[in-house]
């Protein structure tokens, strides 16, 4: 069992959880989706990149051995540009950061993430789960990001 680490929409950032000043355990499926969506994958060859920013990316992706890549390119919906095609966007980016691992890792059968648009200036995640061998899937309430 590892820490838990939980997100706080108003704060856009995540933290390790505590329970009566000890860090929390358990979460482990809630951690690594929060982990994968809020860490920065490299930019893709089509990608538009924000003006002056560089096209991230985790500093040990060069070291995977399967070719993997860890994180999200969420950073690059940038608010106000394209806000349209934003939830769409957002929907594929999350999708892409959670399916590859969490599929050829064994973790997921398969991965869903719907969106939610209805608050001016964000997106809401919510990712389901469906683990080998587990009924129900298994529903995150996630994140929300600039749109």
């Amino acid at each position: 069992m590892g820490a838990r680490i939980e997100w706080d929409n108003d704060l856009g950032e995540g933290d390790l959880a505590y329970d009566n000043g000890v860090i929390a355990q358990g979460g482990e499926l809630t951690t690594a989706c929060v982990l994968s969506l809020h860490s920065d994958a490299p930019a893709l060859d089509g990608d538009r990149v924000p003006p002056g920013a560089a096209r991230r990316g985790w500093c040990l992706d060069g070291y995977a051995l399967d070719g993997d890549v860890w994180g999200s390119r969420l950073w690059l919906l940038v608010p106000g540009r394209a806000r349209k095609a934003a939830p769409q966007r957002a929907r594929q980016m999350a999708e892409d950061a959670l399916e590859g691992w969490m599929g050829s890792d064994g973790v997921a059968e398969s991965v869903a993430v719907a969106v939610d648009a209805s608050i001016e200036g964000r997106i809401g995640l919510s990712v389901e789960v469906q683990r080998p061998g587990r009924v129900p899937p298994d529903l995150i309430e996630a994140w929300s990001v600039p749109a």
